[in-house]
């Protein structure tokens, strides 16, 4: 399986797109993910890019720490934005990014834990991101 940039960058904009808040929107740009917010770039994520390395780890390993990045890069930009913590726990705090990969699936969320999570985006197939 060969991994892609830009169908990981796509899979990304499909799944913050559900739990952005608006009037954020997020856009690929080849593989770069940029936020957007009342027709003003916020910044984004080159850490897509991260997954066509070649050094050594295995595409859970590297699409694992592709999501930490974007997690943070998006999360970074969105509290900018609003001026206030994004996502927040239960006593108003900003929740911290976390990412996991397994043999089949990249899954991403903010929150204390996976069980606790506040925001979850929906897991990301990494047959989905193979090119051709």
């Amino acid at each position: 399986m060969n991994p892609s940039s830009n169908r990981l960058a796509l899979a990304f904009v499909e799944r913050f797109g559900e739990v952005l808040p608006p009037p954020v929107t997020i856009h690929a740009v080849g593989s770069r993910l940029d936020l957007h917010a009342d027709g003003v770039l916020l910044g984004g994520s080159d850490a897509v890019c991260i997954l066509e390395e070649e050094d050594g780890r295995t595409l859970p390993e590297l699409a694992e720490c592709v999501g930490h990045a974007v997690l943070g890069g998006i999360q970074d930009c969105t509290a900018e934005y609003l001026a206030a913590p994004w996502p927040t726990g239960a006593g108003g705090e900003m929740t911290l990014p976390h990412a996991r990969a397994d043999a089949g699936r990249l899954h991403l969320w903010y929150g204390a834990s996976e069980a606790a999570a506040v925001v979850r985006l929906r897991p990301i197939e990494l047959s989905e991101v193979a090119d051709g």
